[in-house]
């Protein structure tokens, strides 16, 4: 994690093992300015169909889209409510 005199960030990532179907990286992380007080979430993926799943290639690349899309209101939701219970 970075963090410096105005931003407080936290962020995690992991990659596929060697065998699976899609080789590659995921990266969420969380950027708070301490300056403006908002919050900055990012999501950054790069993979690579291997072997015969890339015949299903578009069909992945339209959940990771549609997963791209949805990530920042589902995280959103899930703080309302943590956010409500405590």
């Amino acid at each position: 994690d970075e963090s410096t005199e105005s931003n407080r960030i936290r962020s995690f990532a992991f990659g596929t093992l060697r065998g699976h179907a899609k080789a590659g990286v995921e990266r969420f992380g969380i950027r708070w300015d301490l300056i403006t007080n908002e919050v900055h979430y990012e999501v950054r993926a790069v993979s690579c169909p291997v072997g015969i799943t890339r015949l299903a290639s578009p069909i992945a690349r339209h959940y990771q889209t549609t997963f791209h899309r949805q990530s920042p209101g589902a995280l959103q939701a899930a703080l309302a409510s943590y956010s409500s219970s405590v």
